[in-house]
């Protein structure tokens, strides 16, 4: 497996996690040097909170935050690691928790728009022809199911099983789990 490819975290519930990545290691505390002034940053992990509480304050976060130059001096890293966490929870899901969550989605989607003839197809597909792996997983409905994927895949994250992609340089969260370009100090790890 050559680097920055995904592999299977058999650990963690077959939670895909990125391979080779110097950038993807466990929480550290870090000296920054910014123009001859040392500062010490600890790294965080997310926050235990329920699936709906971390929605809502990434949506507080992303509406009240500063903009602009004012964003690149205000990095608050319990921030932007329960950010990044929010954003990009299900892309470590496992496939047939992906093609569950997925499914249950459209269907949350399908009931609230019954009367439409999408919603009418999707509900009809659900009675007909899902697979029984499905149904079972969406037996106490959508929400139940997201809750507990989200805590599944946050408890790996906090044990570091999973890991958030930091920055080789300054340890600062990048923008995605396969950025290789740092928005902070401008660092790039492109091979």
């Amino acid at each position: 497996m050559s680097a920055g490819e995904q592999a299977v975290a058999p650990d963690c519930g077959g939670i895909t996690v990125i391979q080779g990545s110097k950038s993807h290691q466990p929480p550290q505390q870090v000296n920054l040097a910014f123009g001859g002034l040392v500062q010490t940053m600890k790294e965080h992990l997310p926050r235990s909170l329920a699936y709906k509480d971390a929605l809502r304050a990434f949506l507080a976060d992303v509406d009240a935050g500063p903009k602009g130059a004012k964003a690149l001096e205000a990095y608050d890293d319990q921030r932007a690691v329960d950010s990044y966490v929010v954003r990009y929870w299900t892309q470590y899901l496992n496939e047939s928790e992906k093609r569950c969550y997925n499914f249950g989605v459209r269907l949350a989607k399908a009931q609230h728009q019954a009367e439409t003839p999408w919603g009418r197809q999707l509900l009809a597909e659900w009675e007909r022809n899902v697979d029984e792996d499905v149904r079972d997983a969406l037996t106490d409905g959508f929400a139940s199911l997201q809750e507990r994927l989200w805590q599944k895949v946050l408890a790996c994250f906090q044990s570091a099983r999973v890991v958030v992609n930091r920055c080789p340089r300054c340890s600062r969260v990048v923008r995605t789990p396969r950025a290789q370009q740092c928005l902070w100090c401008g660092h790039d790890w492109h091979r």
